[in-house]
């Protein structure tokens, strides 16, 4: 009778303990991802004097890591990118300044918490703006239990615009206007805007 009590508590406990691993393991690389992510991003709660100081790799490279680049590798390792370099004409800087993503000793970032290696597909190029990092999750098969997370191009571009006025506050027309920018780790200058009638520039994507 003992036996057979045991058997059934242990078949009903089984499969208990099992769900719980599973759903530990979902919630665990789900938050894994979440910090790729932002090693990638930048993370936009991190503010200084109320603004926001922390852009990731994307904000000191320019663009996220394209596959031939050596892929995720580059949230840790220079690898063949230029160091971070800052232009004090320009007050501008570009270059690698990691490493963006930190970890437990002997730990592998670029795995799920079922030992599977993320897929990270960045868009063809040598300067990616968009890539999926994804999990195949606990059948390891490209199924609809993956997890997937998607950086788009709302991510990663924007349109920048200004006003240019004199001292007295009176805006100024035809004004060339540069952006600096990091393409690749190399600081880039923009092909100048100029200011329409009322003073404004922009800058797309």
């Amino acid at each position: 009778v003992i036996l057979v009590v045991l058997s059934i508590l242990a078949a009903m406990a089984v499969p208990v303990a099992l769900r719980i691993f599973e759903r530990t393991a979902e919630d665990t690389t789900r938050e894994e991802m979440d910090n790729i992510k932002k090693a990638l991003l930048g993370n936009p709660q991190k503010l200084q004097t109320s603004f926001r100081n922390d852009f990731g790799y994307l904000g000191d490279v320019g663009c996220l890591p394209s596959t031939a680049g050596g892929g995720l590798d580059r949230l840790l390792t220079q690898g063949s990118l230029p160091a971070w370099t800052f232009d004090s004409t320009k007050q501008a800087g570009a270059g690698w300044k990691g490493p963006y993503i930190t970890g437990s000793p002997g730990e592998d970032f670029k795995k799920d918490q079922l030992g599977n290696d993320y897929i990270y597909t960045p868009v063809a190029g040598t300067c990616p703006l968009t890539a999926t990092l994804a999990s195949n999750g606990l059948d390891q098969t490209t199924t609809s239990d993956d997890i997937t997370v998607t950086i788009v191009a709302n991510d990663t571009t924007a349109t920048i615009r200004g006003t240019v006025k004199n001292t007295s506050g009176t805006a100024l027309a035809g004004v060339p206007v540069e952006l600096y920018y990091p393409d690749n780790g190399t600081l880039t200058t923009s092909t100048p805007a100029t200011t329409d009638a009322n003073g404004n520039y922009s800058f797309s994507s």
